[in-house]
């Protein structure tokens, strides 16, 4: 004689359940987290001074006379400008 398999615990099944957080809360949380995490960067450049190119102008030179910017070059480790 054949018999149906009775189960007796209401927690046996034969598919694994659904997840309870949606891909949507997941995203959600880890947009949260990296929004409210700082971020780090090392500082390569740091203003010392700036100065007017006419106020560099030789005294013999008339204020108004069209000047262009300094040519300024880094050194080699970029950590000092020349």
């Amino acid at each position: 004689m054949w018999f149906p398999q009775i189960r007796w615990l209401p927690f046996e099944q034969e598919t694994p359940p659904a997840p309870r957080h949606s891909a949507l809360f997941v995203l959600t949380a880890a947009l949260a987290a990296s929004v409210s995490l700082p971020a780090h960067a090392d500082m390569m450049f740091n203003r010392v001074a700036s100065f007017a190119v006419a106020g560099n102008l030789p005294a013999d030179v008339e204020k108004t006379t069209p000047t262009s910017s300094e040519i300024i070059t880094a050194s080699e480790d970029g950590m000092t400008l020349v």
